[in-house]
């Protein structure tokens, strides 16, 4: 079958290719979800609001199943159910895609049906101007109604930070907290807001952590929260602290953006991209100029699965990344804190309890970041190389 040479180019690329070749929102709604949530199907929509989901390892396979329609293993046979191609279309646009080139084939973005019923507009997703309103209404960090952010990160231990370098974060004073699930406001609180972009460096998403005026997590669940542009997902996508220019590049990637700042603050000669998420950061992009890539990993506790195997969530989500990375010819390189067996913890963790010297800090030459490591992992953290 075509799509057997295709496997390797477009594992970990799911996501950016269904949002160039299969734009449906139902569709990148679904990705967004994961495999644990269902919704309506983008080709019939369901009545029901249960009959679509992707699978969990979708971000390499690309596979998703309808109740309705059935099951499609991969996103060869994804892409040729919702724009109706035949195998020779899908193969020839998956490969201009990967070129790096325009489609040719007519891209079917219709539904079948409209929605069964309205979608209400406290729900409905913003666009990119949307979300820039929502930007330009919040200040920067060094702005006096700002302070309940940096109480928040005076809490995190985060005193070190060079606030007025933080572009790419913002206070917003007032910002309306809207339950996922109900639609229903539930109050309006202080936010610290994340500028996400796409691998081209373009608007996707804004990520918000909710707060009091005192600098605590606002009581809310949950209380961090992606807000996606219409027709945008934010998989493959990141906050970039700071920008990466020259080419043969180091940048330093995580989950938490309280991770991100943690490192940033003991290295702030390096630039740190923080994915707030571990599915964000088994997706991550990046730009061709990124040679060598540093990995802030999370420790968690073991979870035996159903069929008798164990994960490590924090770990499987770093080697995912890592091993993609790698087979595009780049090195990596993962760090992890030292935590008790069973118990979680992640570079603020370590920070918190230890102080900011506990934290490694890192050579900006490549064949010099072993020694850096060598030198500050010997009590709270542990280095993986290849």
């Amino acid at each position: 079958m075509r799509s057997e040479s295709l496997t390797v180019r477009c594992r970990g690329r799911w996501p950016e290719i269904m949002a160039k070749l299969a734009p449906r929102e139902d569709l990148l709604k679904a990705i967004e979800r994961g495999s644990r949530r269902v919704g309506w199907c983008p080709v019939h929509l369901g009545k029901h609001g249960d009959a679509f989901r992707v699978f969990k390892d979708f971000v390499d396979t690309g596979g998703a199943v309808c109740n309705t329609c059935g099951k499609f293993g991969t996103g060869f046979k994804v892409l040729m159910w919702i724009n109706g191609w035949d195998e020779v279309t899908t193969g020839r646009e998956l490969r201009r895609f990967l070129d790096g080139e325009q489609p040719a084939a007519p891209i079917n973005t219709r539904r079948a049906l409209p929605p069964m019923a309205p979608v209400e507009p406290e729900r409905r997703r913003p666009s990119r101007d949307g979300l820039m309103n929502l930007w330009d209404a919040a200040m920067p960090l060094t702005h006096e109604r700002a302070e309940p952010v940096r109480r928040y990160f005076a809490r995190r231990g985060l005193h070190g930070l060079d606030l007025g370098q933080l572009q790419t974060l913002r206070c917003h004073p007032d910002h309306m907290y809207t339950d996922s699930e109900t639609g229903k406001r539930v109050g309006r609180f202080p936010t610290l807001l994340a500028f996400v972009v796409d691998a081209n460096g373009e608007l996707v998403a804004l990520h918000r952590t909710y707060l009091t005026d005192e600098g605590e997590k606002a009581r809310v669940k949950p209380v961090k929260k992606l807000l996606n542009a219409q027709g945008a997902t934010a998989s493959g996508g990141c906050v970039r602290l700071q920008a990466v220019d020259t080419v043969g590049s180091i940048l330093c990637t995580c989950e938490g953006l309280e991770n991100g700042l943690t490192a940033l603050m003991r290295n702030p000669h390096l630039p740190f991209w923080p994915a707030t998420s571990a599915p964000l950061l088994g997706a991550l992009l990046l730009p061709p100029q990124v040679r060598h890539l540093v990995i802030w990993g999370d420790v968690e506790p073991a979870q035996r699965q159903p069929d008798g195997s164990v994960r490590q969530p924090g770990r499987d989500t770093a080697d995912k990344l890592a091993t993609r990375i790698r087979a595009d010819g780049r090195t990596v390189e993962m760090l992890f804190p030292r935590a008790p067996v069973g118990s979680k913890c992640d570079w603020n963790t370590v920070l918190l309890e230890h102080g900011v010297e506990a934290i490694p800090r890192l050579s900006t030459v490549v064949r010099m970041l072993p020694t850096a490591f060598r030198l500050a992992q010997l009590r709270h953290g542990t280095v993986i190389r290849s």
